[in-house]
């Protein structure tokens, strides 16, 4: 399932700083896994970095972080200067063609979407199922099952979600 992507201009600088923060982490944290998962090398991605950027170290990520916070200062605006703009913009060009783009992400996707349906489907059939914590429950008191169903899913996370998942489904076999 494809869900649009809508960027929006935040004009309240806490809400730029998270947008921000999670574009830079989101993409740091992919381009380590694609490095894990021989989508892309790291000299690959040091190459870009150097190419654009014109700065020989290699620590991309401290850099981008420190650029923000001294072009941001005194600005209206939560941003990277506009010369290291270029460098973190071929930095998510390689990410989307590299690892985004890669055949085997595309089907570990879809093999994650149709693990979350199914642990969907089967947490609302059988609600019981759910931790009985005070904070579901007081969460059940205030919104609809989807919604505490949803945010136990996100909890759970990617390391312990199919061992979950393939325990539920024995116990209510």
């Amino acid at each position: 399932m494809q869900f649009p992507v809508i960027l929006v201009y935040n004009k309240y600088m806490e809400g730029q700083v998270v947008r921000l923060s999670d574009s830079l982490a989101y993409l740091y944290h992919d381009i380590q896994d694609g490095i894990m998962n021989d989508f892309v090398t790291k000299d690959e991605i040091v190459s870009i970095w150097k190419e654009v950027s014109h700065i020989e170290n290699e620590n991309w990520f401290h850099i981008l972080i420190d650029d923000v916070i001294k072009f941001s200062n005194g600005n209206n605006i939560v941003d990277f200067s506009p010369e290291l703009k270029k460098a973190y913009k071929a930095l998510k060009q390689i990410h989307k063609d590299k690892i985004l783009g890669n055949p085997k992400v595309k089907e570990m996707d879809d093999k994650g979407a149709e693990l979350v349906g199914r642990m969907f489907d089967l947490l609302k059939k059988y609600p019981e199922l759910l931790p009985d914590t005070k904070s579901n429950q007081k969460k059940l008191d205030e919104n609809c099952l989807e919604r505490v169903i949803v945010d136990y899913i996100q909890w759970l996370g990617d390391q312990i979600f199919e061992k979950v998942l393939n325990n539920y489904i024995k116990r209510v076999k």
